[in-house]
């Protein structure tokens, strides 16, 4: 249900499933674009990651 207000929708009312099921949706769009990333060898190693999102190196 979409509530309407000078032209633009300005509340959507979904079930908790159809809300479940987009998530699962993006969930799993996300997981192909990192198998197709591997798959053409578009990798970054994790130190790079880290250094530019400035996370401490973890213990060793």
């Amino acid at each position: 249900m979409v509530t309407i207000q000078t032209g633009e929708a300005k509340i959507v009312l979904q079930s908790t499933e159809s809300c479940e099921e987009k998530e699962e949706l993006a969930l799993l769009k996300i997981l192909e674009l990192g198998r197709r990333h591997v798959a053409e060898g578009r990798l970054t190693p994790a130190d790079q990651v880290r250094e530019k999102i400035r996370l401490p190196r973890p213990a060793a």
